[in-house]
């Protein structure tokens, strides 16, 4: 009868969770990060004022109401060849006059012919194919103005 009373023993010792594993209930379990979400560091590079307005002009060409566009931060990293990525935010008023959300943008500059090139402008609804391709990059993309 001792054999059963041992089965039922071990069987509820073995429903508690911290019976049945090897780890220590005081240290915190160890994660891997998942590699969608690891970004590499990327040496930060400065543009000019002239290079700002031109990487600034390449946006404003996407943009239904550009007259009425304002930039956020804007970030940059240098690339391999010598292209600088840029990310950052820009806002326009709708057709009714009214503010619509900043969306973030990203867009290269090729030092070489002096020229930039608007990868990708985010659409309003979804911001996290351009947030990806800014961390893929290496270029930080700094909180969306107004959110802080």
């Amino acid at each position: 009868m001792s054999t059963a009373a041992d089965r039922v023993l071990k069987l509820l010792a073995c429903l508690l969770p911290a019976a049945c594993t090897n780890v220590n209930p005081g240290s915190p379990p160890a994660v891997e990060l998942d590699k969608r979400y690891e970004t590499h560091a990327a040496p930060t590079a400065a543009l000019t004022p002239e290079e700002k307005t031109r990487v600034q002009n390449v946006v404003l060409t996407k943009l239904k109401n550009p007259e009425t566009a304002q930039f956020g931060f804007m970030n940059a990293t240098q690339g391999e060849g010598g292209i600088v990525n840029v990310c950052g935010w820009v806002n326009e008023k709708n057709y009714l006059g009214r503010w619509e959300s900043y969306r973030p943008f990203y867009a290269r500059y090729l030092p070489v012919n002096q020229q930039a090139v608007l990868v990708t402008l985010a659409a309003k609804s979804d911001p996290r194919y351009v947030k990806g391709q800014c961390r893929d990059n290496g270029v930080p993309l700094s909180e969306q103005p107004g959110s802080m």
